[in-house]
C-alpha cells in the first residue's frame, strides 16, 4: 500500500482548521444578532430606538460575514491553484500506446505481364450436308429418323423406281433384238465375203452387208449406254450417307414428292467437332499450327488444334474466321458457345500486388499505403491495369519501400506503425 506524502496531509489539516474557524466566527457574529432580536420583544415605548440600533448592527455584521466568505473563497482558490501547479509531474504512471503491427510486402518492378484473353465462338460439325435426290420422284421409304447414327454408305431414303425398272426391261428387250440382227448381219457379211473372193458377187453387196453389221453394233452400244444410265438412276434413287455421322433434321416423310435438290435430311459428322472463332487480324497472324490451344466448353477444358485460317475478313465484325478441331470433345451439342483461351504478353512495366493492398481514392483513382524506414505511413497513387484472381497488376511511381499488403483500413497516412517481416 502506497504511503501518502506529508504535504497532502498538511493540506487536508489546513482545510479542516479553516472550516472550524469559519464556523466559530460565524457563530460569534450571530450572537449580537440574536440578542438584538430578543430586545425587540420589549415594550413598544422602547422598540423604536432599539430597532434602529439592531438594524445597524445587523447590517454591519452581515457585511462582515459576506466579506469573510469572499476572503476565504479567494484564499482557497489561490492556495488550491498553487498546490496543483506545484505538484511534481508523474511521468511514470502513463505509458504510450503500442504501435499498430501491419503486414507489408515489397513490390517488384517487372517489364511485362501475361493475361489470358477469351474469345467466344460456336461449336459446329466438321462436316454438315443436306442430303437430297438428284432427280425428283415419290419417296418410297425413309430408313432413319432424327438423332440416328449412320455409317458411311448406309441407305437413308429411297424413291419409287417402277418407271425406271420398266424402262430397263424395254432397253434390254431392244438390245436382245439388235443382238439377233447383229448375228444375222455377221453371217451375211461372211457369205458375201466368200462369194466375192470367188467372183460370184459384187463389191457393192459385200459393202452393204459390212456396213449393216457396223450399224447394228452401234445401235447395240447405244442401248447398252441407255441401260447403264438407267442403272445409275436406279442407284441414285437410293439416298446414301456420304460419311458417318448423326441425322439432324428430317424434312420429308414417306409418300411425299421430292423435287430434285430438295433436302430430305441433314447429316452431321459427330467426330472431332470444330470451333469457329472470329479473331482480330493481328492475333490471328500470331497463331501457329504446331501448338495446342485451350478451349472451354460447358465448363470443361478441352484441347484444340488449329485447322484453318480463312484469308477473308468479316466486314461486320472486322475479324478473321479461324477454325479449331476439338480433340476428345465427347458429346458436345452443335451450336454451343465455346471460349478460346489465348495467353498474351503485354509489354507494360508495373507491379504485382494483392488486391487487399488497394484503397479507393478520389475521382476513381486507386492508392496504396507505403511504410518508410521510420515506420511512417504515406499514401501512393497507382493505376490498375489487370486483375487476376487475388492479385492485380498496377503501375505508378512507388517508392523503394514496402507497402501494406493487408489491413490498410486500420491505419492512416502519417501514422507510425510497426511492420512485420516483408513478404
Amino acid at each position: 500500500q502506497r504511503t501518502r506524502p506529508l504535504h497532502e496531509l498538511s493540506l487536508e489539516i489546513a482545510v479542516v482548521i479553516a472550516l472550524i474557524a469559519y464556523v466559530s466566527i460565524t457563530n460569534l457574529f450571530q450572537v449580537p444578532i440574536s440578542h438584538c432580536r430578543r430586545r425587540n420583544t420589549m415594550t413598544s415605548t422602547d422598540r423604536p430606538q432599539q430597532s434602529v440600533g439592531c438594524r445597524i448592527l445587523r447590517g454591519f455584521l452581515t457585511t462582515g460575514i459576506v466579506t469573510l466568505n469572499l476572503a476565504l473563497a479567494g484564499a482557497a482558490l489561490v492556495f488550491g491553484t498553487g498546490y496543483l501547479y506545484g505538484q511534481p509531474e508523474d511521468t511514470g504512471r502513463v505509458s504510450a500506446p503500442p504501435l499498430v503491427q501491419v503486414a507489408t510486402m515489397r513490390p517488384v518492378l517487372v517489364e511485362s505481364y501475361s493475361v489470358k484473353r477469351r474469345y467466344a465462338g460456336r461449336i459446329e460439325a466438321a462436316r454438315q450436308t443436306d442430303l437430297a435426290f438428284e432427280e425428283g420422284g415419290t419417296v418410297q421409304s425413309i430408313l432413319v429418323d432424327e438423332g440416328a447414327q449412320v455409317a458411311e454408305g448406309d441407305i437413308i431414303a429411297t424413291l419409287d423406281t417402277r418407271l425406271l425398272a420398266s424402262s430397263m426391261e424395254q432397253q434390254r428387250a431392244t438390245r436382245a433384238a439388235l443382238m439377233s440382227q447383229q448375228d444375222f448381219a455377221q453371217l451375211t457379211m461372211e457369205r458375201r465375203e466368200a462369194l466375192q473372193d470367188r467372183g460370184f458377187t459384187s463389191a457393192e453387196a459385200y459393202d452393204d452387208a459390212r456396213f449393216s453389221l457396223a450399224r447394228l453394233t452401234s445401235e447395240i452400244a447405244g442401248v447398252d449406254a441407255a441401260i447403264q444410265s438407267i442403272e445409275i438412276r436406279l442407284e441414285k434413287a437410293e439416298l446414301r450417307a456420304p460419311f458417318a455421322g448423326t441425322i439432324g433434321a428430317r424434312r420429308i416423310d414417306e409418300g411425299a414428292t421430292a423435287g430434285a435438290g430438295v433436302p430430305v435430311v441433314t447429316l452431321l459428322e459427330d467426330r472431332a467437332p470444330q470451333l469457329r472463332v472470329g479473331l482480330p487480324p493481328e492475333t490471328a497472324a500470331q497463331l501457329s499450327a504446331s501448338q495446342d490451344f485451350d478451349v472451354v466448353v460447358e465448363g470443361r477444358l478441352l484441347t484444340a488444334i488449329l485447322t484453318r485460317i480463312r484469308p477473308d475478313l468479316d466486314t461486320s465484325t472486322r475479324t478473321i474466321p479461324v477454325l479449331f478441331s476439338l480433340e476428345d470433345a465427347g458429346a458436345v451439342p452443335f451450336g454451343e458457345v465455346g471460349e478460346l483461351v489465348l495467353p498474351q504478353t503485354v509489354a507494360q512495366p508495373g507491379y504485382w500486388i494483392p488486391i487487399t493492398a488497394l484503397q479507393e481514392g478520389v475521382r476513381g483513382l486507386w492508392t496504396v499505403l507505403s511504410v518508410d524506414a521510420d515506420g511512417r505511413v504515406a499514401r501512393e497513387a497507382v493505376e490498375v491495369l489487370h486483375v487476376a484472381g487475388e492479385r492485380t497488376f498496377v503501375r505508378g511511381a512507388l517508392p523503394d519501400a514496402p507497402i501494406l499488403a493487408t489491413g490498410s483500413h486500420r491505419v492512416t497516412p502519417g501514422q507510425i506503425v510497426r511492420p512485420q517481416a516483408e513478404g
